[in-house]
C-alpha cells in the first residue's frame, strides 16, 4: 500500500457507551497510516442522550478526518 492511499474506516454505533465509542475512535486515529477518513454511522434514535454525548465528543475533537452520519 502506498502511504498516499486513502483508507476509510467505518465505525458503527448503536447504544454504545461514549467511553467505548471514543476508545474505538482513538485507536483508529493513532494509527501510523496518516491518510485516513473515519466515517461514524450513529444508528441511535434521534433524541438519544448517548447519541448527543457522542456527537459532542466528536465536535470537541474538531478533526476534519471524521465524518458523522446519523
Amino acid at each position: 500500500m502506498n502511504h498516499s492511499d486513502l483508507v476509510s474506516v467505518i465505525i458503527t454505533t448503536y447504544n454504545r457507551t461514549p467511553e467505548m465509542f471514543m476508545r474505538a475512535l482513538k485507536s483508529v486515529l493513532i494509527q501510523t497510516h496518516s491518510n485516513i477518513e473515519v466515517i461514524v454511522v450513529d444508528d441511535n434514535c434521534k433524541d438519544s442522550p448517548i447519541s448527543m454525548t457522542i456527537k459532542k465528543e466528536l465536535d470537541l475533537l474538531q478533526d476534519t478526518r471524521i465524518k458523522y452520519l446519523r
